[in-house]
């Protein structure tokens, strides 16, 4: 299934779409550090894990970027330093790295001016944020200030709500809360005060993309988009202009079927509708693909959320399966979702018979991959809603088994295990 479907899409684009981006040290970091020094500007360090996920996503959609490029390369050195490799775990442990991705950034003397833990929702933020290093955007608790004296010069609040997340983003996490909420209110002032044609420019449609990046069809704004998609393709670069299309479209259906509202086909007609365009324009969207697979999760969704329809859940997943395996897609991660969202959903009310159901699919799943875990889990969770409580015990038994030599996973399944089978007990 390709990616470009899913609700959480990854950016699509290969690192050839864009032109140079941050040109990284290849020395040491008291190397990288010296050349800093001697160069009067400041070090940036990201520090990162070969398996974390959000690292990858910083190295290919926001590094590589010309804009992030021109300006860091200008005014930083930069390095890139493993933190479990090297000198990596060393220097992690002097500047207390306990979250990846975390860029620091130094001064020339060594000392830390700045620091982002975690990946940045834009290349905006994360240039915004580094400009605020070098001093060249006013500091956000002075502009905050100014608002609060009443500036509300709609350029003057636009800044100050894309600056304040990049504020916030420095903040213990307790205190970030109270931050977001405020700018979720000046935004939706902000939205207010503007028309949807006054929005097309690079800066407003960071605020779109923040702010109505979810189940908005049918917001002023995103129709906007959706029906002026040529016009703003002349202002956003395809990458993030097609993946809000694709996100919001696709989130509207998740929310209309999970709500029991069949305006989900209507979304997913667009798919071959006033949204063609879009997936033509895209490299590697296959609207075919994308309208086949939906349909299926959509349809399946509705009997299961909207209609409380178990048995009608099957069935349609069962056309889905079919279609993976014609494609050469069908493995064990095919019925993962499939069988665990219809637990969850429907415990309170799915019969044995149905139930067995299930098993048989997890019996199918096992087939392709007999340690497949969370398999396993939901095979114990049957048995359990059957009251075969000594076969769930085995299978939950099993799951921490297979998970107790997984550095990173192992605490979690041995706690979550234990607790379902102290619960039979």
């Amino acid at each position: 299934m390709k990616k470009i479907v899913l609700v959480a899409v990854a950016a699509i684009l290969s690192l050839s779409a864009f032109a140079q981006g941050i040109e990284f040290e290849h020395g040491t970091f008291a190397e990288a550090l010296a050349k800093a020094k001697a160069e009067d500007k400041l070090l940036f360090v990201d520090f990162y894990t070969t398996w974390c996920g959000p690292c990858k996503k910083m190295s290919k959609d926001i590094f590589p970027r010309e804009e992030i490029g021109t300006f860091f390369n200008k005014n930083f050195i930069s390095l890139k330093i493993d933190a479990e490799k090297g000198e990596g775990p060393e220097i992690s442990k002097k500047y207390e790295v306990k979250g990846f991705p975390t860029m620091i950034f130094f001064n020339p003397d060594g000392t830390e001016n700045m620091r982002l833990v975690g990946a940045t929702p834009d290349a905006g933020f994360f240039l915004s944020f580094a400009k605020q290093v070098t001093g060249e955007e006013t500091p956000f608790l002075e502009k905050y200030e100014a608002y609060k004296k009443g500036n509300r010069n709609l350029d003057f609040v636009r800044g100050l709500i894309l600056s304040g997340g990049v504020y916030a983003s420095t903040l213990p996490r307790e205190e970030q809360g109270p931050w977001y909420e405020k700018f979720a209110e000046m935004a939706a002032w902000y939205f207010v005060a503007k028309q949807p044609h006054e929005m097309m420019n690079k800066d407003d449609f960071r605020l779109i993309s923040m702010y109505l990046d979810g189940p908005n069809n049918g917001n002023p704004f995103v129709e906007h988009i959706y029906n002026n998609y040529e016009a703003w393709a002349k202002l956003i670069p395809n990458e993030d202009l097609s993946m809000f299309i694709f996100r919001t479209n696709n989130q509207s259906m998740h929310e209309s079927y999970r709500n029991g509202n069949l305006k989900f086909r209507e979304y997913l007609a667009a798919v071959h509708g006033r949204l063609a365009k879009v997936y033509e324009d895209t490299p590697d969207a296959d609207a075919d693909d994308t309208y086949m697979v939906m349909k299926y999760v959509c349809e399946s969704g509705y009997c299961l959320y909207g209609q409380k329809d178990v048995d009608g859940y099957c069935d349609w997943n069962e056309k889905s399966k079919a279609y993976q395996k014609e494609r050469g897609e069908l493995d064990a991660r095919s019925y993962m979702a499939f069988v665990g969202n219809c637990l969850h959903a429907s415990k309170e009310y799915i019969s044995d018979k149905q139930v067995k159901r299930l098993m048989g699919y997890l019996k199918e799943g096992l087939k392709l991959d007999p340690e497949a875990t969370s398999l396993i889990d939901n095979m114990g969770d049957c048995y359990a809603l059957l009251g075969q409580n000594e076969k769930a015990i085995e299978q939950y038994n099993t799951v921490i088994e297979l998970t107790k030599d997984n550095a990173r996973s192992a605490a979690y399944y041995k706690e979550s295990m234990t607790n379902k089978i102290n619960a039979l007990k």
